[in-house]
């Protein structure tokens, strides 16, 4: 499975712009092999953008004792159950 390098913008249900892989759904996260570079594509994607809510986030520090792998195994499990997320 070939992850398209094109961004798409989408909305938030807070009502803001997000940019983004195209056609990002839990479903592509399953199906995408780990260890390619695709996988590594979205992985980064979603450490950059949970990075930039935490920062937003004001006081509140959501990835504190957090870590990559913590977060790509809460995904995997995440994603599993909810493949049209």
């Amino acid at each position: 499975m070939r992850i398209s390098t094109a961004q798409a913008q989408t909305i938030s249900p807070e009502g803001k712009t997000v940019i983004g892989p195209t056609g990002f759904s839990c479903g592509k996260w399953v199906n995408t092999p780990k260890g390619t570079p695709d996988h590594e594509r979205l992985r980064q994607w979603i450490f950059g953008y949970l990075s930039g809510a935490n920062i937003e986030s004001g006081s509140t520090d959501f990835l504190r004792s957090k870590d990559a792998d913590g977060l790509t195994a809460w995904m995997d499990n995440y994603c599993r159950r909810n493949p049209l997320q």
